[in-house]
């Protein structure tokens, strides 16, 4: 993970712990907080970027598991 990737990454870990009354949070929680907070673009590839991070967070445990819903195909 690069530096930038690390700065979302405790940005997120830090709305996780702010909203940790509403958990699971889902992607899109998570990712309009970074919007209004000017942390990331509202656009779809900062989503899918921020989607990818957060896979890659919650392998390397820098994400708790069960703070987020997980996505299941239908």
């Amino acid at each position: 993970m690069n530096e930038k990737s690390l700065e979302t990454v405790h940005a997120v870990q830090n709305i996780i712990e702010e909203l940790n009354d509403y958990w699971p949070l889902t992607l899109r929680q998570i990712y309009y907080q970074l919007v209004a907070a000017l942390i990331i673009e509202n656009n779809i590839s900062q989503y899918q970027r921020l989607s990818r991070l957060l896979s890659q967070a919650r392998l390397k445990g820098l994400v708790p598991w069960e703070a987020m819903e997980v996505a299941t195909a239908e």
